[in-house]
């Protein structure tokens, strides 16, 4: 019950921007957004995949980053939405939560076990270090890779 409240929470707070990236609490620079926008851009050209980076401040009481991707994945419709080929890294700053979705087309293509790991052993190193920038330029990097080597 606990996972469907959140992504009912998650389904209510933002709707899918017409930029790919959407930093709430403004925590990136320019120069930054326009990096990371770079990797997007690049994946999109190649492989028609679109790709959209969430930063906000915080979740709410009783969210997790589990469910909240999950509503936020599901609200803006990326599991079909143009070719398929759609992914979402969500960062909450303060509660130092990362989590990539991705649509059935991707993990066919990168596997679950590859976007874990991608959490797990390349952003959140750069996350311990405080270097927010970094872990979620690698994580794009990263997926973005992969889509368009395969």
């Amino acid at each position: 019950m606990l996972l469907v409240s959140n992504c009912v929470l998650a389904e209510d707070t933002i709707q899918r921007p017409a930029t790919a990236i959407l930093d709430v609490p403004n925590h990136l620079t320019p120069e930054q957004e326009k990096s990371i926008q770079g990797i997007i851009d690049k994946v999109d050209n190649a492989r028609n995949a679109k790709a959209f980076l969430l930063v906000i401040d915080s979740l709410q009481d009783g969210q997790n980053i589990l469910g909240y991707t999950k509503g936020i994945f599901k609200k803006w419709d990326l599991n079909n939405y143009s070719e398929g080929l759609n992914y979402l890294i969500v960062y909450s700053r303060k509660d130092h939560a990362v989590r990539i979705e991705a649509s059935d087309k991707v993990i066919q293509i990168v596997t679950r076990d590859y976007l874990q790991s991608v959490t797990t052993n390349s952003m959140m190193p750069y996350f311990r270090k405080r270097q927010d920038f970094e872990a979620l330029k690698r994580g794009m990097e990263m997926v973005a890779l992969k889509i368009e080597n395969n």
